[in-house]
């Protein structure tokens, strides 16, 4: 079964000639990035409706779309410490621009050499998932062609077995994948629970120059468990495991270290009045 995404209309435009407009003007932002050090093979996104955070993650579909790659591999989901890892097994998704088939090969043979909680077709298994589908139109732009594996990571030390398994699976069927982690960062303000530092200007800056930076620093120095535990005990991360999965599939490819390329918030996308309840977003490339 295809699965239709739940989310378009709403957290990114509904119709095939809007997405592909939004996709253009975050094109022209991503033009003038900086030339990296190394060509990367893995990243981190944020996940948010696209009019607050689809420009920040499009900048790393755009580089890591340069590696042409047969297999993506998204890492999202929700998830508490105590679950298990998730792997998606149905046939793929549709947005307006069609069809995203999943890699049944490796996921497949994934399925059988880890123990996971199966996600199959049935809406009882697979509740609506912003950190996955909200990326599935770039995708589809920048990599046509491509195959999707969809695996949901809790916030624990299982994720660097899963990934070691599945590195060996994409291995035997010599696939050419890219790996990403999709997380926002801190959710401050009453909204969310969290107001440490109050609310206004010097909230925002502790934010992004601390909590945020913790966490990003983190990703940078591709320290898988750091990610989570820096992730659950600041609030810094809503998918840390996520992200910690992404780590070590960079890893196991040979990175040894990010790069950052951009790092905001909500408030600064869209300031209004003074920064109450914001959310941070960062790209990272592996």
């Amino acid at each position: 079964m295809i699965k239709r995404s739940r989310f378009a209309g709403t957290w990114y435009p509904g119709t095939k000639a809007k997405i592909l407009e939004s996709l253009a003007e975050f094109d022209s932002k991503a033009s003038g990035m900086r030339k990296l050090r190394k060509k990367p093979s893995s990243g981190v996104v944020p996940h948010a409706g696209w009019v607050y955070s689809g420009a920040v993650a499009y900048e790393v579909w755009k580089v890591l779309a340069s590696s042409k790659p047969d297999t993506v591999v998204l890492f999202g989901g929700h998830l508490a410490s105590h679950q298990r890892p998730m792997l998606l097994l149905a046939e793929g998704f549709e947005t307006p621009l069609g069809p995203i088939q999943i890699d049944q090969e490796v996921t497949n043979a994934l399925s059988s050499s880890f123990r996971f909680k199966e996600l199959r077709e049935e809406p009882e298994t697979w509740a609506p998932e912003n950190s996955i589908e909200v990326q599935l139109p770039m995708i589809q732009s920048l990599m046509p062609g491509a195959k999707i594996v969809v695996l949901l990571m809790p916030p624990r030390d299982v994720v660097l077995d899963v990934v070691s398994s599945l590195s060996d699976v994409l291995r035997f069927y010599n696939r050419n994948p890219v790996t990403v982690g999709s997380t926002d960062l801190t959710h401050y303000g009453p909204r969310y629970g969290h107001t440490p530092h109050g609310v206004g200007p010097g909230a925002l800056r502790w934010v992004k120059e601390e909590n945020d930076a913790r966490f990003i620093s983190n990703l940078l120095d591709l320290n898988a468990l750091g990610c989570i535990d820096e992730g659950l005990s600041s609030q810094s991360a809503c998918c840390p495991g996520a992200a910690a999965a992404a780590v070590t599939a960079a890893r196991l490819n040979g990175s040894e270290c990010g790069e950052l390329l951009t790092h905001t918030t909500s408030f600064d996308v869209l300031p209004m009045d003074e920064p109450d309840n914001f959310v941070g977003y960062a790209s990272v490339v592996f």
